[in-house]
């Protein structure tokens, strides 16, 4: 009997369209986990399960938990599992969103200081201020496993995150709107018009900033943009993830089959 069973495995990064991801799968009715954040499975306490911290028993275990209660769609935001394990399972299929790492780190930094999870009053105070989001070479640190060490990306690591990308059935170029078009054909899902009411959403962010005691919000403009010195520097630094992106683009409807030429 054939086992028509899928896992969705989402690898979210940071401000690269991943909760638009989320609310797609929930529009086209997939299942998450009993308790989540934004699609990452959490304990009944409230704490995140570790999923990039298992071993490959655990992971497969997992798995087969989700199979057995019919869970379909599962999301890391924090950390990344074993993709060799995951891609080697035929039950799991496994997709991200890439977006240009400076615009992401810019709407990261917005998004935090809007919001009041950041006291840094600068783009470049936000540099290795809090995780590695905020660390050079974000997607490789993720996709390598080295997110949690500040050390300097190497090309050794490099080479481990567009190895691990290489084994993703289908990752999405937020730059690149065919591509999300793509995901939707591939998984099989419905197109949703995903318009947030932005002022509903903008009093949130006042709201949950005057809360923490962010009080220089509204002295701020709502975005900020990177000066020249800046983004020269920042693309300096970051070139792994620039030459991981830029690779990434070049196969960016490809199946894991085709893998990186």
């Amino acid at each position: 009997m054939t086992n028509h069973y899928r896992l969705i495995w989402f690898q979210h990064f940071h401000k690269a369209a991943g909760s638009f991801i989320v609310r797609l799968a929930l529009y086209n009715q997939e299942k998450l986990y009993p308790q989540h954040k934004n699609g990452n499975p959490i304990n009944t306490d409230g704490t995140l399960i570790r999923l990039w911290e298992m071993s490959n028993e655990e992971l497969t275990h997992f798995v087969d938990h989700c199979e057995n209660e019919g869970i379909t769609f599962v999301a890391t935001e924090w950390g990344a599992p074993n993709f060799n394990l995951l891609a080697s399972d035929p039950r799991v299929i496994i997709i991200s969103c890439l977006r240009n790492p400076l615009e992401r780190f810019v709407s990261n930094f917005n998004f935090d200081f809007r919001s009041g999870y950041t006291h840094c009053q600068s783009i470049e105070e936000y540099v290795n201020s809090s995780g590695s989001f905020t660390m050079f070479n974000y997607y490789c640190r993720i996709l390598s496993q080295h997110n949690e060490n500040p050390e300097p990306i190497t090309i050794n690591q490099f080479e481990q995150a567009k190895s691990s990308l290489s084994l993703f059935n289908y990752w999405v170029i937020l730059e690149e709107q065919k591509t999300f078009w793509g995901l939707n054909q591939f998984l099989g899902w419905k197109k949703q018009a995903m318009r947030q009411n932005q002022a509903r959403s903008k009093i949130r962010r006042i709201l949950k900033s005057i809360e923490k005691g962010n009080f220089t919000l509204n002295q701020k403009q709502y975005k900020e943009k990177p000066n020249p010195q800046f983004v020269q520097l920042f693309r300096e630094f970051n070139k792994f993830d620039y030459q991981l992106y830029a690779e990434a683009k070049t196969n960016n409807l490809a199946p894991s089959y085709l893998n990186f030429q």
